[in-house]
């Protein structure tokens, strides 16, 4: 996590812990990872932009992506593009609803396409349901039932 700051010099903190981070992880064997988060949800969130997220990976071929799809659309407007410009480097994806950051159904994202779309990518790992339901949990996940087999 890149966390939060208002300080101007928070590129230069950022890149050189970066650094850092990546070269001790790679040597215990683990794969650093980065996450883009809208300033709207978390305002002074350094790795606020996928531009941000993409002069990493440039820099850094060890490091992978948390993929927040509801981050994507709330950023760009369009998750499945960001979702094809940055599957090859994505090891998790993370789903909220947009807007609202509730559960799959509650607004306009198309979760049928996004998964078609990891499905046809050969996603095999977990989607993590980072979302805050609209009423309790278990009646937050219904709308799972449209999209099992």
């Amino acid at each position: 996590m890149s966390g939060v700051t208002t300080q101007e010099d928070a590129a230069l903190v950022y890149w050189g812990n970066l650094e850092y981070a990546v070269k001790f992880l790679e040597d215990q064997g683990l794969r650093p990872l980065v996450e883009v988060i809208c300033a709207q949800e978390m305002p002074g969130y350094y790795m606020s932009d996928f531009s941000k997220a993409q002069q990493v990976l440039e820099r850094f071929p060890s490091v992978g992506l948390i993929l927040d799809l509801y981050h994507a659309q709330r950023l760009t407007g369009d998750a499945v593009d960001i979702l094809a410009r940055f599957y090859d480097r994505t090891v998790h994806v993370q789903i909220a609803d947009c807007p609202g950051r509730h559960e799959p159904g509650t607004g306009s994202m198309d979760f049928a396409g996004l998964f078609a779309e990891l499905e046809q990518r050969g996603y095999k790992g977990w989607i993590g349901c980072e979302y805050r339901p609209t009423g309790s949990t278990v009646a937050g996940l219904d709308w799972i039932k449209q999209f099992s087999a």
